[in-house]
């Protein structure tokens, strides 16, 4: 059977959505679905705090979508070691170690 080239569904689809439109969505689309946490609603100084420290090859010049969705890929991208982060955070609250006020004996 031959196709039709007049179907609406044989021909290819081409968006006419205006590009910054697209782009927005084209970050949207790309954040990581494993991470609850929406690090695009950080302010940028923080956002860029956190590539700085990371060592993360993006430009500062990005907008905030942007600099949130390369920290978000990152985030989901670190292995931790679960037993290894819970000791430690429990071995900080056994000396001390913290901003936080000491409970009262």
């Amino acid at each position: 059977m031959a196709k039709d080239s007049n179907h609406p569904r044989s021909k290819s689809s081409t968006s006419t959505t205006p590009k910054s439109a697209k782009s927005q969505r084209k970050y949207a689309q790309r954040y990581p679905r494993g991470v609850s946490v929406d690090f695009r609603t950080l302010s940028n100084s923080t956002l860029l705090s956190y590539i700085s420290h990371h060592g993360l090859t993006i430009s500062a010049e990005a907008p905030q979508s942007e600099l949130g969705v390369a920290v978000a890929q990152h985030f989901e991208s670190i292995e931790i070691d679960e037993e290894q982060a819970i000791g430690g955070f429990l071995a900080r609250l056994e000396t001390g170690g913290g901003d936080a006020p000491h409970p009262p004996p």
